[in-house]
C-alpha cells in the first residue's frame, strides 16, 4: 500500500451544522495552525470541504477543493423552505 486516506465524521450536536436558507448563501472556510498562528498555504496536502443537504426531496452536495487557508464560495438554495442539513466534512488527503 502506497497511500491511505482516513476521513472521520463525528457529529455531537445536529444543530451545530451550518444552516442554509433559501436564496444565495455565502460560506467562508478559514484554516489556521493549532497554536493559532496564521497559515499561509494548504499546499502540503489536498484539502476538501464538503457540505450535504436535502432540498425538495433530493440530496445535494457541494464539494470544494480548498487551495487557500481562507476561501469563500456560494450555495444557492432554490426552494422557499429551509433545507435539511445532512453533514459537513473537512478532509485532508
Amino acid at each position: 500500500m502506497s497511500d491511505l486516506v482516513i476521513t472521520g465524521l463525528v457529529q455531537h450536536n445536529w444543530t451545530a451544522l451550518p444552516q442554509l436558507v433559501p436564496g444565495e448563501n455565502t460560506i467562508e472556510v478559514r484554516a489556521q495552525r493549532a497554536d493559532g498562528s496564521k497559515l499561509t498555504s494548504l499546499a502540503d496536502k489536498d484539502t476538501f470541504f464538503e457540505l450535504v443537504w436535502d432540498e425538495e426531496g433530493k440530496t445535494r452536495t457541494l464539494k470544494q477543493h480548498l487551495k487557500k487557508p481562507s476561501q469563500r464560495f456560494t450555495v444557492n438554495v432554490k426552494t422557499s423552505t429551509i433545507p435539511h442539513m445532512r453533514y459537513l466534512t473537512l478532509t485532508r488527503e
